[in-house]
């Protein structure tokens, strides 16, 4: 079912945000990939950083093994009385008087919270070169604290380096990106920043009231650019997971809207069958 709004959807800021970042890429991926290839490929990697207590202090650490689930087989019973299975031919196996206790116990750090952080990239098939990195940003990169500071030390890895990087602002809650000059009035914007333009840097203020742009992905020098319609990645995203029949459209916004962006906002979620917050 079609999103009630023309552009961003301003309740995806809430608890669906991750869920809808993981649809967007995989839909981007979809719609970029054919548009690049053969000389490019698309690789989708993301940074999963562990929020740790200990004491009064908050660390973050990047994991740099996976973790993986493991299922026991179910343990099989025997009737009461009945003697212990033989076993297998091959397997030693010793007598087990009891369970040995560990000499020692101690109290691991308690992990507070998971952030994963998916980004994607434009590479050279041939020498595997990022080419571009396209980020969206989180509530973490915008926030005051460690998430923020994390992302900044890598946006001015990228912004050093001879990639370029489109980023997505698709929140409105949070501080902007700092630019020199003062930004124009806007909800969203999307940065295009090519690595043979810097420091400028192109904008595309983005309105509630508007559709998502279609910008540039700037490739290797003598390549055109590649032409992405964000907003129809939005909606496939939108579509796929059916977030007009998960998202509590009968909860207020956090930050409000504006009186005026209220009323539309209001005519839209009704028109679209969606709850909105009794007044």
């Amino acid at each position: 079912m079609p999103a009630p709004f023309p552009g961003m959807d301003p309740y995806l800021e809430g608890p669906h945000l991750q869920g809808f970042c993981v649809q967007f890429f995989a839909h981007f991926q979809r719609l970029v990939a054919p548009l690049v290839q053969p000389r490019y490929y698309t690789f989708i990697d993301r940074h999963v950083y562990l929020t740790v207590l200990s004491g009064d202090t908050i660390g973050r650490i990047r994991p740099d093994i996976g973790v993986a689930e493991w299922f026991p087989e179910p343990a099989r019973t025997r009737p009461r009385g009945a003697t212990a299975a033989e076993p297998r031919a091959g397997v030693r196996s010793a007598p087990v008087s009891r369970l040995l206790e560990a000499p020692v116990y101690r109290t691991l750090p308690r992990a507070a919270e998971v952030e994963e952080q998916i980004f994607l990239e434009i590479r050279d098939f041939e020498t595997g070169r990022t080419v571009c990195v396209i980020e969206v940003l989180s509530p973490e990169n915008k926030d005051s604290g460690p998430g923020r500071d994390e992302y900044r030390q890598k946006r001015e890895r990228i912004l050093r380096s001879d990639a370029h990087l489109v980023e997505l602002d698709l929140l409105r809650r949070g501080a902007r990106l700092p630019t020199v000059e003062p930004l124009p009035p806007l909800d969203y914007l999307v940065s295009v920043s090519r690595s043979q333009e810097r420091p400028r840097c192109g904008i595309w203020p983005i309105s509630l009231r508007d559709p998502l742009p279609t910008i540039p992905i700037p490739l290797l020098d003598g390549d055109d650019d590649v032409l992405l319609d964000l907003q129809a990645v939005f909606s496939a995203a939108y579509d796929a997971a059916g977030f007009l029949t998960t998202i509590r459209y009968d909860r207020p916004l956090r930050p409000a809207l504006s009186p005026d962006d209220v009323a539309r906002a209001r005519e839209l979620l009704q028109t679209s069958g969606a709850a909105w917050p009794p007044a």
